[in-house]
């Protein structure tokens, strides 16, 4: 992951004046090499600190307004003891979906999120998606290429995400990128359609959204 000067200068702030600073973490696809849509994607950095999290975050926040990052960062304070342990969908993606661009490798401490806990989480949420994916599909007759692409790119990450956790529920393997997410659905063809649509969401027609949502709720009412 290339890094820009800005990114590494907040990190040397971080590693010299951050009293309780215990690592930086980027979490989604700039950790997963997934393609980066510019206007669309955003890099998530987790702050993580061993105490005293909203001192420490007042110290960033006077940094950040003198020295801004930009748009395309989303920052999250974390307390060490509370990332290092969790079974929920994010905690997922802070264990196999980050990596660390400073301080301890709190990636590699993690615990090992429950597998049916997992499980439950990714089809409990999969079936859910199905009625927002039914609204999307119904709406894009009327809604114009560039405000279809915005709404619903959420939704096809999503997909994506509970998939995955579906996946490592039931093998306790969990695929990192989307493409390896699409490597372990059934139907190849089903899969191409939502990761096409998913990985080219700046350019992605209304035609092709709607076999791509078509073809995420087919995947989800085959699940077993």
């Amino acid at each position: 992951m290339l890094m820009d000067n800005r990114l590494q200068y907040f990190i040397d702030w971080l590693q010299n004046n951050v009293t309780h600073f215990a690592a930086l973490v980027t979490e989604g696809s700039v950790a997963t090499n997934d393609p980066i849509q510019p206007g669309y994607s955003d890099n998530d950095l987790q702050i993580v600190v061993y105490d005293d999290v909203m001192h420490e975050m007042q110290a960033v926040k006077e940094w950040l307004t003198a020295n801004p990052l930009g748009d395309t960062y989303l920052l999250s304070p974390r307390l060490y003891s509370e990332y290092i342990h969790g079974d929920s969908l994010n905690d997922l993606s802070l264990k196999f979906r980050s990596k660390v661009l400073a301080g301890r490798d709190v990636v590699a401490e993690k615990a090992l999120p429950n597998q049916d806990i997992a499980q439950q989480i990714g089809r409990n949420g999969l079936l859910a998606l199905v009625k927002r994916l039914e609204r999307r599909w119904l709406n894009l007759a009327h809604w114009s290429d560039d405000h279809a692409r915005h709404k619903n790119y959420e939704i096809y990450k999503n997909f994506f995400v509970f998939y995955a956790a579906l996946h490592y529920g039931k093998t306790g393997a969990y695929p990192r990128s989307r493409a390896d997410v699409a490597r372990t659905i059934p139907n190849k063809e089903l899969a191409h359609n939502v990761l096409l649509v998913t990985n080219n969401i700046a350019t992605a027609s209304k035609a092709q959204q709607n076999v791509a949502l078509e073809s995420a709720i087919t995947i989800i009412q085959n699940i077993k």
